[in-house]
């Protein structure tokens, strides 16, 4: 199998499972983090 049709392949795959992720409802949760930015003012 050459690197062309590999990549294709791992690709179509990849899409079909986030298709039946998204038709099913199924979130795969991320860390997140907030980050706040003050500004602090010399006195």
């Amino acid at each position: 199998m050459n690197y062309g049709t590999r990549r294709k392949i791992l690709s179509d795959v990849r899409f079909s499972i986030d298709e039946e992720f998204r038709e099913n409802n199924i979130e795969i949760p991320f860390p997140q983090r907030d980050i706040h930015i003050k500004s602090q003012v010399n006195p």
